[in-house]
């Protein structure tokens, strides 16, 4: 396994949206799966083809409106016909795992990106706090990076975040390292050359 930082100015998000967009450029994927803000400022999973599309890209979203693992399973019942990167979560990606061994998801077409986990806060509370979800998802990854697992002032991190023990991303063949560190990557041996 390679590791190695990732170099960027701007912000952690910013930096995976250029790799995530890399990846589509390069050809080492057709689409990328990732939590994206929508038009009503909220987040939810979304598919992209088209790396401009990757603008959007909300890897560390504030909320879980959805469980990725539901939706790469919604994806990938059955081959997707394409190259998909998929960026989840360490819950979202055991999750997945396990649909793998359930043969409920064909992972052949599939790159796996895990993100280390700042948490996430309950939909509810953040959609009245009327917060900003880039606003509030640069607040938890800063938390994580000092090594904290903190909700953006006024809001609370949901119940089963606030007791996870399992917030480092450890499957994948690419992980996005945030816990105690700027903003490092760890690919597998193949992906690395």
């Amino acid at each position: 396994m390679k590791s190695g930082k990732i170099n960027f100015s701007g912000s952690p998000t910013e930096a995976v949206r250029g790799f995530l967009k890399g990846l589509i450029e390069k050809g080492l994927v057709d689409e990328v799966m990732v939590p994206a803000l929508q038009g009503s400022g909220s987040a939810s999973i979304a598919l992209f083809a088209d790396p401009a599309g990757l603008d959007a890209a909300l890897p560390w979203s504030p909320t879980m409106g959805f469980q990725g693992a539901r939706a790469l399973h919604r994806l990938a019942f059955t081959d997707p016909g394409a190259k998909v990167a998929v960026v989840l979560r360490p819950c979202e990606a055991r999750a997945a795992v396990e649909l793998i061994k359930l043969g409920q998801i064909k992972d052949s077409n599939l790159l796996f990106i895990t993100v280390d986990c700042p948490g996430t806060v309950e939909l509810k509370g953040f959609s009245e706090s009327g917060q900003d979800g880039v606003e509030a998802s640069g607040k938890l990854v800063a938390s994580a990076i000092e090594g904290k697992a903190e909700a953006p002032a006024g809001l609370s991190l949901r119940r089963a975040c606030s007791i996870c023990e399992n917030m480092e991303a450890a499957f994948g063949q690419v992980r996005l390292l945030i816990h105690g560190c700027e903003l490092e990557i760890e690919a597998d041996e193949e992906l690395s050359e």
